[in-house]
């Protein structure tokens, strides 16, 4: 059924190299793997600059003995270098008291509380995992404004949002063709944070995860799929542009024209050029996704959540099992037939779970991401 469903909507393979080859090997997906980040960097999210060669992690508090003794709290702050001069940003770090090497999530929050997106974090440290929560504001504030925070710092002739006239606006706050939106500096921030977790003997360098819900979710997508130190992307709810089949969206999702429109600075400026022709598109979201391979991915839905289009981020996970199948990985194990509430289909190298309701990261999907990693070895 699955299979006859992406060849009705001419879902495209990703397994044919730029040379025309197919990829068959490992050795050969090394190659395509780059590629594809090639073609997303310049059509989606924009080329992300190389990472700093210093940066320096400054511990501005800590806190023992917290959460009924279950954990201890570290004010983080990270800096280094860009083309512009110094950046800095905060960060939480969370730390389960233990006795042995614990696994970890680098956590993409919005802010403190926010109603769609839960942070259990007492639950977190009884299950025995550290997280370092991001608050995205702190890299790059979620408006139209190049001037500000990381992003700009890479990207010359920047103006400040106030000035903008609608000359200015078009041009994308004149930004390079190619060059990164937010997506990509919010991605490269949780890389930032990665670095901090290779520093710790009381990490598990081996079980790391980056964690995102809506438009962090594309971001855990593109971090995880360019950063190949995090063994898991668990990716909530990232709909349009994310881990979901742009060529099946219907007018109940969201589409590229709708998503660039509103917020054409996450993405490179390529990106709005595919509003209307998604289905000539020589490619689609599961070739980012499949970039991740040989590493793993959680993608987590609501079954109400039409905007997002549920439907489309199962059949790109499905869609995304050609490269795991290529490498002799089990990839992500499903029945034939569409996803209902309360499925979880976590048994393979990829994973899927559809709580029931709407756009929301809850208790459901930590605890199935975390029963995920502890399986992980």
């Amino acid at each position: 059924m699955l299979k006859e469903i992406l060849k009705q909507y001419q879902i495209p393979g990703m397994l044919t190299m730029n040379n025309g080859e197919t990829c068959t090997t490992k050795e050969m997906w090394e190659i395509r793997r780059k590629e594809i980040l090639t073609l997303f960097a310049k059509e989606v999210y924009g080329e992300m600059p190389p990472a700093p060669e210093h940066v320096t992690f400054t511990v501005k508090g800590c806190w023992e003995n917290q959460i009924q003794g279950k954990a201890r709290i570290r004010k983080i702050e990270a800096s280094f270098m860009t083309p512009s001069g110094p950046f800095t940003f905060p960060f939480h770090y969370y730390e389960p008291v233990a006795d042995h090497p614990v696994p970890a999530i680098v956590f993409l929050q919005f802010a403190e509380h926010p109603v769609y997106c839960s942070f259990p974090v007492e639950t977190i440290m009884e299950k025995g995992f550290a997280v370092a929560v991001l608050n995205y504001d702190t890299i790059q504030a979620d408006r139209y404004d190049f001037a500000q925070g990381l992003a700009g710092m890479y990207i010359t002739g920047a103006s400040r949002w106030d000035d903008l006239c609608a000359d200015t606006y078009a041009q994308n706050m004149k930004r390079g063709e190619t060059q990164w939106g937010f997506i990509g500096a919010w991605a490269f921030a949780a890389s930032r944070i990665m670095d901090y977790l290779q520093t710790l003997k009381t990490i598990d360098k081996t079980r790391i995860a980056v964690m995102g819900h809506s438009r962090l979710g594309k971001t855990a997508l593109w971090c995880a799929a360019n950063d190949e130190r995090f063994r898991l992307a668990a990716i909530s709810a990232s709909g349009c542009s994310g881990a979901s089949l742009s060529k099946m969206k219907d007018d109940t999702c969201e589409r590229i024209g709708q998503i660039t429109e509103v917020f054409p600075y996450w993405f490179s400026r390529r990106w709005p050029s595919y509003a209307g022709r998604e289905k000539e598109m020589p490619f689609d979201q599961h070739w980012i996704l499949g970039a991740i391979a040989p590493r793993s991915f959680y993608i987590c839905s609501g079954s109400e959540d039409s905007w997002a289009g549920p439907h489309t981020e199962y059949l790109c996970a499905v869609a995304a099992n050609e490269v795991y199948h290529m490498l002799g990985m089990e990839g992500l194990l499903h029945p034939d037939r569409m996803p209902e509430a309360g499925d979880i289909f976590a048994q393979g190298s990829a994973a899927y779970s559809m709580h029931k309701g709407t756009h929301y990261l809850g208790q459901f999907e930590w605890n199935n991401v975390m029963e995920y990693m502890e399986n992980m070895r």
